[in-house]
């Protein structure tokens, strides 16, 4: 009806029953006086498999980490800043989501040896894995936490971002 369509996808069946996903486009023309469709596809299966893969992973990556016992957060080196956190970190920290996302580390907890936590950012800046470091921090409510600190550096969206695990062990 609309003359055209390009880049649809689509499930094909081959004369053999295999299926295909195609990215299809067609063009409505004149050919002798008759109406015809100039159909040209693209197997895209590869494409379509990786796709479900990465979305598969995705999502039990997300299971994982809103699931986990372990305090989880994800946070953005440029700015200190928290993008992601879990139930059980916002336990640990005393604070709800909407205070924790987007709120610089410093401004969530007091973090009690500076000179540990600058030891550990660095490592982990330097690309080195951080595993299991003692740190002490005091919450917005005064309670003092200590915890076991992992961590590493992941690129999300072309940017690196921690991100680190921390176990209460007080």
């Amino acid at each position: 009806t609309e003359g055209s369509v390009s880049n649809v996808v689509a499930r094909l069946v081959r004369a053999d029953g295999s299926e295909l996903d195609a990215l299809i486009s067609a063009v409505r023309i004149d050919l002798e006086g008759e109406a015809c469709a100039l159909w040209c596809w693209r197997d895209v299966s590869a494409e379509r498999a990786v796709e479900r893969r990465a979305h598969k992973s995705e999502r039990k990556f997300a299971a994982m980490f809103e699931t986990s016992p372990v305090g989880l957060a994800v946070t953005r080196p440029r700015d200190r800043r928290i993008v992601e956190i879990n139930d059980a970190a916002l336990q640990m920290i005393g604070l709800g989501r909407d205070e924790a996302i987007g709120a610089m580390t410093t401004e969530v907890v007091q973090i009690l040896d500076q000179e540990q936590f600058q030891r550990i950012r660095s490592r982990g800046m330097a690309g080195e894995r951080v595993a299991g470091e003692p740190l002490r921090f005091q919450r917005r409510d005064g309670r003092q936490v200590e915890a076991l600190v992992s961590g590493a550096i992941v690129e999300f969206d072309g940017e690196p971002h921690f991100v680190v695990s921390l176990l209460d062990v007080t």
